[in-house]
Parts: C-alpha cells; sequence; structure tokens
C-alpha cells in the first residue's frame, strides 16, 4: 500500500471516531436524563398521595356533616318535647338546656346504619351500641366499628359541643339556645379550633305547646 493510501485510510478512521463519539451520549447526559425521569416519577407519586388524602378528608367530612345533622335534628326534636311539657311554673325547654350545658344530661343520637357500624362512645363507659350517647364539656370521642364483632375501627371521630346563653346570664333561656359543634377526624390530634369542623344552629323556645 503507497503511503498515500495509508494516510487517507488513517483520516477515514478518524473521522469515523470523531462521528462515533458526537453522535454518542456522555456520563453527565445520562446523568441528567436519570433526574429528569425521577423527578417525573416522584411527581406522579406525591400526586396519588395527594388524592388518597384529598379523598379520605372529603369521606371524614361527610361523616363529620352526618354526625352533626343527626345530633342537631335530636336536639331540636328533643326541646320541642320538652317545652310541650312545661306549664306555668316549671319551663322544661330552660331545665333541659341548662342541664345538657352543665353536662347533666345527654341525648341519643342513632348510628348510622349505612354505614355497617356500632358504636363505643366514651360517655358513661357504655360500648359497643347502635346509640350514641352526646353531651357537652368535650371533646368526647366516638369510635365507629365494624359489625359482626371484627373490632375492626371504621371511623373515628371527637367533638365538642357548646351551648351557649343568648342574653347572659341575666335573662337565662328566655329566647333560644344556641349551640356550636366542633368535630375532629381521628381519634388523635390537636383539638384547636382552627383543625376542627364547625356546625352551628339555634333552638328557639316555642312556650308550652
Amino acid at each position: 500500500m503507497s503511503e498515500k493510501a495509508m494516510l487517507f485510510a488513517r483520516k477515514l478512521t478518524r473521522r469515523a471516531k470523531r462521528h462515533a463519539e458526537e453522535e454518542g451520549f456522555t456520563l453527565v447526559e445520562l446523568a441528567l436524563a436519570i433526574i429528569v425521569v425521577a423527578i417525573g416519577v416522584l411527581a406522579v407519586a406525591a400526586l396519588i398521595s395527594a388524592g388518597l388524602d384529598l379523598s379520605a378528608k372529603a369521606i371524614a367530612d361527610t361523616q363529620s356533616a352526618i354526625f352533626a345533622d343527626s345530633l342537631f335534628n335530636v336536639l331540636r326534636c328533643k326541646s320541642l318535647t320538652e317545652a310541650e311539657q312545661s306549664t306555668g311554673d316549671v319551663d322544661k325547654f330552660v331545665e333541659f338546656w341548662i342541664r345538657l350545658r352543665n353536662n347533666q344530661t345527654s341525648v341519643t343520637v342513632v348510628a348510622d346504619e349505612a354505614w355497617g357500624t356500632v358504636c363505643t362512645e366514651s360517655i358513661g363507659g357504655v360500648g359497643p351500641v347502635n346509640n350514641v350517647l352526646v353531651a357537652s364539656a368535650g371533646p368526647h370521642t366516638l369510635i365507629y366499628r365494624h359489625e359482626d364483632d371484627t373490632n375492626l375501627v371504621s371511623h373515628v371521630l371527637r367533638y365538642d359541643l357548646d351551648v351557649d346563653l343568648l342574653y347572659g346570664d341575666t335573662v337565662q333561656w328566655s329566647n333560644r339556645a344556641m349551640c356550636t359543634l366542633r368535630v375532629w377526624e381521628g381519634e388523635f390530634g390537636s383539638t384547636a379550633d382552627d383543625n376542627a369542623i364547625m356546625f352551628y344552629s339555634e333552638f328557639v323556645n316555642p312556650g308550652d305547646l
């Protein structure tokens, strides 16, 4: 082979090597690609986790709202029943709300059968039962368990019921009672107002019906 042919062959070889190097990827480029893919996977995982958290919170909010609706309906029926039993000298409506405010009585709220649960509640040490005794001066804990003695918890909520006077201490219960219900999700955690779902209702004294 002539010298010119050898030089030409070497030139072609070097050109081929440079072309191969330009077509390939460096380790830095591969590392950057792996980092981008990893960030994408983590972002998807975070979205899945956030979606599950939002779903659980929506369920807990619904359960709290059902409990509040049941409680206020029972309080309304109970206070009207007491008002019907009032006489000229005794206002049963007033007596009931004073006892409830002082945590001297409770009302019975039926556990929601749609959840297929029984409830272990913290008032009086009774449970599991199908009815829930609700009193003021909390927070109290309600633990709803699945039936058939599985002892598996369906959901847990804590609540605090405040009963207020309309005109302060000078005129007690002459017009209406005001109730503020705070509900917290779960058995443990902060019971600050910022973490509570708050419900409010007023109950008018109709007098002797």
